[in-house]
């Protein structure tokens, strides 16, 4: 029989190797890598999703304020339920709340006699890391130039 050889590990999309997993901000040896790659080529960093490349910001000796930043961005929304793509839409955003991914800062249910249906007033904010040069998500919001 011959010899097993080491299995290759293939480069991480965006640019990130397993060699920039060791050197994370935070990583200690044995503790699950702070940085996973989603099976869709997605980001997420210490469990919530980054938004952008994180090759660029994957050194642990960098100053806090080059390391990634928690970010939210904020939506406002209303459900009505009896139609079939609202609410596949609302049961996503009720599933990213589950997942930790995302948070309610309000919501107030509603039935509406006339149509015979619920409908959901809801605000939540997505949260995610996102690289230290990299622009707000909202820019529009305000207060903002």
């Amino acid at each position: 029989m011959g010899s097993v050889s080491e299995p290759q590990i293939p480069p991480l999309g965006g640019g990130v190797t397993p060699e920039m997993i060791d050197r994370l901000v935070g990583h200690r040896e044995g503790a699950p890598p702070p940085l996973m790659q989603g099976a869709d080529n997605s980001f997420f960093f210490q469990g919530l999703p980054f938004r952008g490349d994180p090759s660029l910001f994957l050194k642990k000796d960098d100053p806090q304020w080059r390391q990634p930043q928690l970010r939210y961005e904020v939506h406002v929304r209303v459900f009505t339920l009896d139609d079939k793509d609202q609410l596949e839409a609302y049961t996503e955003v009720c599933q990213q709340v589950a997942n930790g991914r995302a948070m309610v800062s309000y919501e107030k249910l509603e039935y509406d006699k006339d149509r015979r249906t619920w409908q959901v007033l809801l605000r939540w904010m997505d949260v995610f890391f996102q690289g230290p040069d990299q622009k707000p998500a909202r820019t529009d919001a305000p207060g903002k130039e």
